[in-house]
């Protein structure tokens, strides 16, 4: 990207829950969508394609594993499409567990 395209510098307070990207992650991922583009593909589909994706998924788990100090076997990675989904999951998990009256939570 150069720098005659991009916006002038500014700081901005309201990210509604994440920060811009610096250009190192910008150039990073598009390097990685132009060279990699055709070679992912569903990762729960059985061709070349699918298990190329699922391979990345899985050392992209078992990094965030490492990184915390833990296993697969103590916790799961599990990906949400926002927070607001993610904190839906919890609360519906949490109702399923506690009984209602419970005052655990």
């Amino acid at each position: 990207m150069s720098s005659s395209s991009l916006p002038p510098p500014r700081i901005y307070l309201d990210h509604a829950g994440a920060t811009l990207p610096s250009m190192a992650q910008m150039e990073e991922i598009s390097s990685n969508l132009t060279t990699d583009i055709f070679r992912l593909g569903n990762p729960h589909s059985r061709h070349q394609s699918g298990e190329t994706t699922a391979d990345i998924i899985k050392q992209v788990k078992e990094s965030i594993l490492l990184h915390f100090g833990v296993t697969s076997e103590e916790y799961a990675v599990i990906f949400t499409k926002n927070t607001s989904d993610s904190l839906k999951m919890v609360a519906e998990i949490s109702s399923n567990i506690y009984d209602k009256n419970d005052k655990g939570l």
